[in-house]
């Protein structure tokens, strides 16, 4: 799926929920975007987190003077890397907009993403690490404004179920509500207590896998 469509199909929706009824295709299709872009939010995550991007895509975030970059940009909202390009994980240490002054990849032995075990279990990056090494001709991301380009392939190379089950659950619930009489629309994420208690499941399930909220700070 293109980085922006959603985490369920129409005949993935009617599928999984056996509804026939005569509601317009592209009616629930938008339903289902929509319910796609509100999960995000909810969890804290960028948009098309769950799709894959197109190959050679920069994103950029600032550098916070440590050995560890979470992929998180300066709104909190996270991403996760498929595949770096070879010498794409460019730093900007003078800020002067060239993005050359360090040129590194996964091929550096003091450079690596992590978890580190993702790939093994198909899974995309969520921070990437400077190990300090010996040969390492960088160690901390300098902690400034911008100075971090990463460009690559980004998000998951396929959706995870859980999160196309809890898309098409939750828009059937929208469906339903909205069949028994319900004023207006029901609230997609932000009350749980107005979900079914299959997709509370699921969504509770989706904050824990993959949710990437901030801590709060009192």
């Amino acid at each position: 799926m293109a980085l922006l469509s959603s985490y369920a199909t129409i005949a993935q929706y009617r599928a999984a929920t056996g509804d026939k009824s005569a509601v317009a295709n592209a009616t629930i299709t938008a339903e289902l975007l929509d319910m796609s872009r509100q999960l995000e939010r909810a969890l804290w995550l960028a948009p098309g987190y769950f799709n894959a991007s197109a190959a050679n895509q920069a994103r950029v975030f600032d550098g916070n003077g440590k050995d560890i970059l979470p992929l998180r940009d300066s709104a909190g909202f996270a991403y996760c890397l498929t595949t770096l390009d070879a010498d794409k994980l460019a730093i900007d240490s003078d800020l002067d907009g060239s993005y050359d002054d360090y040129t590194l990849d996964f091929n550096d032995a003091w450079v690596r993403g992590l978890p580190e075990n993702a790939v093994a279990h198909s899974e995309p990056f969520t921070a990437i690490q400077l190990r300090p090494l010996t040969t390492a001709t960088l160690t901390i991301f300098p902690k400034l404004p911008g100075c971090v380009q990463i460009t690559g392939t980004w998000g998951w190379t396929a959706v995870p179920q859980i999160i196309q089950d809890l898309v098409i659950h939750r828009t059937h619930d929208l469906r339903q509500g909205l069949s028994a009489g319900a004023v207006g629309s029901l609230s997609a994420f932000d009350a749980p207590d107005q979900m079914q208690p299959r997709t509370l499941w699921l969504f509770r399930e989706a904050e824990r896998l993959y949710g990437r909220a901030l801590p709060v700070i009192r």
